[in-house]
């Protein structure tokens, strides 16, 4: 199972970019609530609509009027399709990755992404111009260097680095593991204690991450081991690894994704180059308690 299937398999709220309260956006929802109203507005006909990379269909679970639209979710991850067809029953479903998405005289009206296409590779922005119909348009949320997403993502990623250089799980699991008056205890006990100063030093600066649940939970288990069965503590070590190891992977996906300045100006001679016009790109920023925060790219325009 890919780290993307995980993640949705683990994901009851069926969206990626939540508030620390686990609710969904409401300045992105707003964004795409707006924008499917001006478009229903424009244009009479059914629309064609595609969602590249669209997960659970947070973009599509913002549209008022979605009987107006012939809705088409692409997809590498059948967990995600399958959460969002059971949300939304009405919705195509395409389990795709989108650069192996490849359609004959198929065309759309309206083609959307939200933290998705760039994951495909950034010279693949240039394919919406083939998938555009004449007179359709678009638009992108897109990860950008330096946002608040990528921050943290780049915070989680160095929390796992930290626990793997330390090999926090392997010594872990060998204190438990091993009784204390094993001739190898002593040795292992000093390991651990020798990589607690850099572990403790750096929990103020990752709250809420997997360094902290690790760490605070193996000690509070470790503390009170004659309370537990020694294969719980293990298992509890083993599941938390294995949560590490397929989040790495995920979190590494969403680094590389992340588009840059430099980037932006290829992706926008691309998009020009494949047909398309009017190319805007501005910042989407959110507000927060403590001012105004910037989350993503935000590309645009029509065919």
């Amino acid at each position: 199972m890919s780290s993307w299937d995980k993640y949705w398999e683990n994901n009851t709220g069926g969206e990626v970019f939540v508030s620390s309260e686990g609710q969904k956006n409401t300045e992105l929802e707003e964004l795409w609530r707006k924008f499917f109203h001006r478009k229903q507005n424009l244009i009479k006909k059914k629309t064609k609509v595609l969602d590249i990379a669209s997960g659970a269909g947070s973009i599509f679970s913002s549209i008022d009027n979605s009987e107006n639209f012939n809705l088409y979710a692409l997809d590498g991850s059948g967990e995600a399709l399958e959460k969002l067809k059971t949300q939304m029953p009405y919705v195509n479903v395409l389990k795709y990755k989108f650069d192996e998405y490849a359609t004959k005289d198929i065309y759309y009206d309206i083609i959307v992404s939200q933290f998705g296409i760039e994951y495909s590779g950034k010279e693949y922005f240039r394919k919406i111009g083939e998938l555009l119909s004449d007179e359709g348009s678009f638009k992108l949320i897109v990860h950008k260097s330096g946002s608040m997403i990528d921050k943290r993502t780049q915070q989680e990623i160095d929390c796992i680095n930290l626990l793997n250089d330390t090999e926090f799980f392997d010594l872990a699991k060998k204190l438990i593991k091993l009784d204390n008056d094993n001739i190898e205890y002593k040795n292992v006990f000093e390991q651990f204690t020798s990589i607690e100063p850099l572990i403790f030093n750096n929990l103020s600066s990752y709250k809420n991450s997997i360094l902290n649940q690790g760490y605070y939970g193996f000690r509070q288990l470790y503390s009170n081991q004659e309370r537990y069965y020694k294969k719980d503590i293990l298992t509890w070590l083993n599941n938390l690894e294995y949560e590490k190891d397929i989040s790495y992977s995920r979190l590494l996906s969403m680094s590389k994704a992340t588009i840059n300045l430099q980037d932006i100006n290829k992706i926008k001679h691309d998009l020009y180059s494949s047909g398309l016009r009017d190319v805007e790109v501005s910042d989407f920023n959110i507000s927060r308690a403590d001012g105004v925060l910037p989350l993503a790219w935000e590309i645009s325009g029509n065919k």
